[in-house]
């Protein structure tokens, strides 16, 4: 009995403790402010120009059923090339805190979230990890450095970042996945804790479980479709030859970008914002 009342005690404890990561007061949605701090952001403007270069790129993709004359498409190309310029000059800027935000997950992942593995093998698994951290530092340093001095990075250095996301992607989808699991378990606490006329009460509470979910299946979707992106480019790159179409990768980079413009805002709108 003793045993039964301490699981109910944590479990309630290990709630409050979620809810305390919240505002306790709903907050005044102002779409205008978060597009605004979105824009000014380098993560906002990244994505804005991510988004002209791909509604430049789905007409040039069909150019042909669209019938468009040379004029047309010359003018497309160049607003592309400009387009993509500016987008991969914010995105490279971006990889030293990048590499940092994935350094940080590899450092906080815990055993406990690995228990089907043995020690030596969790261990080994975070060494070879780190050293392929190590590697795309390097790499990524080469990266900035030809980008400020000679203006552009060769195909190595091209190579590098996009192996880079590949691994950063997947990092961001095991912590979220890793979040997402914490969070069901919350859920499922709160619902097996509370009785229906006290459910009903707690509204603040039932509010932010079911917007977290949401929030983290967006992420899902986001970070899968990154990561296929970004694997189609590297074996491409690897084997020197169009291996998928190139509507399929505008697909996927259009779906990607769809979902992290989502998740952001649906982020910032959220009915109780989380505590910095």
């Amino acid at each position: 009995m003793a045993s039964i009342i301490l699981a109910k005690t944590q479990s309630s404890n290990k709630i409050s403790s979620f809810g305390e990561k919240f505002a306790k007061d709903k907050q005044k949605i102002d779409r205008f402010k978060i597009f605004s701090n979105f824009a000014q952001s380098s993560y906002g403007a990244k994505k804005i120009f991510r988004v002209f270069y791909l509604s430049c790129k789905w007409p040039l993709n069909f150019e042909n059923l669209l019938k468009l004359n040379p004029a047309r498409i010359k003018k497309l190309v160049d607003l592309k090339k400009l387009f993509k310029k500016v987008s991969q000059s914010l995105d490279i800027t971006k990889i030293p805190r990048s590499l940092k935000n994935v350094k940080k997950i590899v450092l906080n992942i815990q055993r406990e979230d690995f228990q089907r593995f043995s020690k030596k093998v969790f261990k080994i698994a975070l060494k070879v990890v780190q050293t392929l951290l190590d590697i795309c530092t390097f790499a990524s340093l080469g990266q900035l450095f030809c980008l400020y001095s000679l203006g552009s990075a060769n195909e190595i250095l091209e190579f590098s970042k996009r192996f880079f996301k590949v691994i950063s992607g997947s990092f961001l989808l095991l912590r979220d996945r890793i979040k997402g699991i914490k969070h069901l378990k919350t859920k499922k606490e709160f619902e097996i804790q509370k009785s229906e006329c006290l459910r009903l009460k707690d509204l603040r509470m039932k509010t932010i479980l079911h917007e977290v979910k949401n929030l983290d299946l967006l992420k899902l979707v986001k970070n899968i479709s990154f990561i296929a992106l970004n694997c189609f480019l590297v074996l491409e790159m690897m084997f020197q030859v169009a291996l998928f179409s190139a509507t399929l990768k505008i697909a996927l980079s259009t779906i990607s970008l769809s979902f992290a413009l989502v998740s952001y805002f649906y982020k910032k709108s959220m009915t109780y914002l989380k505590k910095i």
